[in-house]
């Protein structure tokens, strides 16, 4: 049996309590090396329209979600035992129509108010209209917010791995409503509209033809089956004191930087102001404060949220595109 770990378990055991990442690796071992599966507590999750998604009890409140068919095992997520049955009756696992690659495809019909404009927020303490008096001048009409993929078709989005569910939001969504769709997308698919928003190209990969979807090179974006070493000592902010490092290494070497590293050091130093703690330091730090206010104190995903939305802004502007510290082509031809 082929044994797999996705980019979505990963991801979601960083955000876990160190003794409770000791307990699911503990689990996860006894999977691997328990192939049949016997002795071990799964559950099929009734919830979800996907009928290979089950559920591994770690303990008492922690569940690994799998997909599990005759020939193989994919850890696709892990949370405490509500959120992790939530999480898989959201999606499925299907390999894509258009691209052929295996994806985790949050099902649409399931997701309320996604990046819908609310009218009235009831945190804002806003008055309804027909309680506003007759003499009250009329609101000034706010301009359209532009709509960037509202050119593209249907094929296109497909193109790039857009799951048909969310081809038609993706169409009329704006900018904003696009930061919060990409968290719902699968990774082949958020990266290619990202890199369409910034630079006006939609790059459409070459056809892959594989027997196997799961050897597909999209599959699942980045999974992985060493689980082993993915899981050691794996740590989401990890990650981020990794990526620092490599890319002021990158900045010793060059004269120039990608608009997509400039950013993150900001959004680095932003979101580990410790890491910063020193006179030389001033400069980026005001920086890094003017572009990410606030940031320290978020949750891991709107600090994510609020760097995607600074590249966004940056890829758009001209004159820092065009500045001669930018290095506008490095990170594409890596990619």
């Amino acid at each position: 049996m082929e044994f797999r770990i996705a980019d979505t378990f990963t991801a979601a055991l960083g955000r876990l309590a160190r003794d409770e990442q000791k307990a699911v690796k503990n689990s996860v071992f006894d999977l691997q090396t328990n192939p049949t599966m016997q002795g071990l507590q799964l559950h099929r999750i009734d919830a979800s329209k996907d009928r290979n998604f089950w559920s591994v009890r770690v303990n008492s409140d922690i569940r690994i979600i799998v997909h599990k068919t005759a020939a193989s095992l994919l850890l696709a997520y892990v949370d405490h035992h509500d959120d992790a049955y939530k999480w898989a009756a959201r999606r499925r696992i299907e390999a894509h129509p258009k691209t052929g690659a295996v994806q985790i495809v949050e099902v649409r019909e399931r997701v309320e108010e996604i990046a819908r404009p609310r009218a009235y927020q009831e945190n804002l303490d806003l008055p309804h209209p027909a309680e506003l008096p007759l003499s009250q001048p009329a609101a000034t009409k706010k301009k359209p917010e532009p709509q960037p993929f509202i050119a593209l078709s249907r094929e296109n989005l497909l193109s790039v791995g857009v799951p048909e569910d969310w081809v038609n939001d993706i169409l009329v969504a704006t900018e904003d409503q696009f930061l919060e769709l990409a968290t719902h997308l699968p990774g082949e698919a958020s990266e290619a509209l990202l890199e369409y928003v910034s630079s006006g190209s939609l790059k459409v990969p070459a056809p892959v033809v594989v027997a196997d979807p799961f050897a597909h090179p999209d599959t699942f974006k980045h999974a992985d089956t060493d689980p082993d070493e993915v899981l050691k000592d794996f740590s989401d902010d990890l990650n981020d004191h990794v990526l620092i490092g490599a890319t002021m290494d990158f900045g010793t070497l060059t004269s120039t930087k990608p608009m997509e590293i400039q950013v993150f050091q900001l959004w680095y130093f932003a979101a580990h102001p410790e890491k910063a703690a020193r006179p030389d330091f001033d400069a980026i730090m005001e920086a890094a404060d003017r572009q990410f206010p606030g940031i320290a104190s978020m949750d891991r995903k709107n600090k994510k949220r609020a760097g995607l939305r600074v590249l966004m802004a940056a890829m758009r502007d001209p004159e820092l595109m065009d500045h001669p510290s930018t290095d506008r082509d490095v990170v594409r031809s890596m990619s």
